[in-house]
Order: C-alpha cells, then structure tokens, then sequence
C-alpha cells in the first residue's frame, strides 16, 4: 500500500517566477498603500491629538482645553443648531428624494433622461475638493502660502494677481 499511496500522491509543485512576482507587486502596492495612509492620515491625527493636550507655548496642560471647550456657552448653542439644520434638512430632503424616485420610476414624465442627468450632479462634487484643498494649501493661511513668491505671485485670489507680472 505505501507504493501505492506514494505513486498517488501528488507532487509537490513550484510556484512559477511570474506568481512570485505578481504577489510580491501586490504585497508591495498594499504595503505603500498602508505607509501612505499612515503618513497622510495617521501622523497628521496623532499631530493634532497630541496638540490638543498643549498649550499656545507647547507646554502640556492636560485636558485643561477640552473643559475650557466643553464649558463654552457657544457650544450648545451650535449643537442645537446643528441637531435643527440636520433634522430639517432629513424633513425635507426624504420626502423630495422620494417623490423624485417615483416619479421617475413610475409615471411616464417628459423628459425623464434630462430629470436624470440633473439627478446625477451632485456626483460632480467631490471634484470642488480639489478647489478647496487648493485654497487650503494656498490661501490667505495656506500651509504653503510662501512657496507663491516663488513664482511671482502674491495670491491665488482674483485675476489681478495673475496679471499683475
């Protein structure tokens, strides 16, 4: 029987250079996906985080911001604003997104490729991200502000600053 179970038994067989190199490509992408995540998510989190516990000097005060924070007549005050901001817009936005969703789905409307091509803008958003990062990078505090002057520009605001050469 051992003659049989080892002619039976199936070979053990190498991987070939090209799934090495595939899993390596892949263990490789996912490893500088994560050092990215960890260097423009993480270490910017964890910098605010421990600033926090700082004062404007630098000196550690503990949660003596959060109390000063949380014991701020304001802060209710914009808590009830946003709470009322949120549940109005839900009053209102639900039943418009449903009335809109079967009217398209169930009523022979005019139209009704045009109404689904403007239901689809607000997917073209997030492309304003790329507008407000710009001017958070280079705006009147950008973080980047003085690297302007090394092209000759004093603001990203206006067309006065781009004529003005």
């Amino acid at each position: 029987m051992t003659g049989l179970a080892a002619s039976l038994a199936v070979p053990r067989t190498r991987l070939s250079r090209t799934i090495l190199a595939e899993r390596l490509a892949a263990h490789g992408g996912l490893w500088l996906l994560v050092a990215g995540l960890v260097v423009f998510l993480a270490l910017p989190l964890a910098t605010l985080f421990v600033k926090s516990f700082e004062d404007r000097s630098g000196a550690f005060i503990g949660l003596a911001n959060f109390v000063q924070y949380v014991q701020t007549p304001a802060l209710a005050r914009s808590t009830l604003n946003t709470l009322t901001f949120a549940v109005l817009t839900t009053l209102i936005t639900l039943p418009l997104a449903f009335t809109f969703a079967y009217a398209m789905q169930r009523s022979c409307i005019p139209w009704k490729g045009v109404w689904r091509s403007i239901a689809l803008i607000p997917i073209l958003a997030p492309s304003l991200m790329a507008a407000l990062s710009f001017i958070y990078l280079f705006g009147n505090q950008g973080a980047l502000k003085f690297a302007l002057g090394w092209f000759g520009i004093g603001t990203i605001y206006g067309l006065p600053a781009w004529c003005s050469r």
